[in-house]
């Protein structure tokens, strides 16, 4: 026979469904590479009305983190990073999203020279 247990609760509401985008912080940059800062920003939906207690934290994948919203963080070399964003809502219910983040060398610059001078 199937008997109920105590000891899980339904939550009050749903977890936070996280996500987060990046992208280079600095102005006309489109690419990722080293040492280059990027904005990290928070897309996550809370549905808790109360926005206080509302915790991020950030993995970057190279040993870094951060607790705020939107961080910015460089990579010193080149790689792929497995970033991993956090967030728990004021009830202490908590939910992980991971993406990968590819750092690469920059494209080299091209300059044409006529070779007939």
């Amino acid at each position: 026979s199937w008997a109920e247990s105590g000891s899980w609760k339904t939550p009050n509401q749903a977890y936070p469904d996280v996500d987060f985008t990046f992208a280079p912080a600095a102005p006309g940059q489109t690419q990722l590479i080293p040492n280059d800062p990027i904005q990290f920003t928070d897309q996550t939906a809370f549905y808790d009305s109360n926005p206080q207690g509302r915790r991020w934290n950030w993995l970057f994948g190279d040993s870094a983190s951060s607790t705020q919203q939107n961080p910015v963080h460089s990579y010193t070399q080149p790689n792929i990073y497995n970033a991993t964003l956090t967030a728990t809502d004021n009830s202490n219910q908590s939910c992980s999203i991971t993406k990968p983040v590819n750092i690469q060398l920059p494209n080299p610059i091209w300059k044409e020279v006529n070779p007939g001078g």
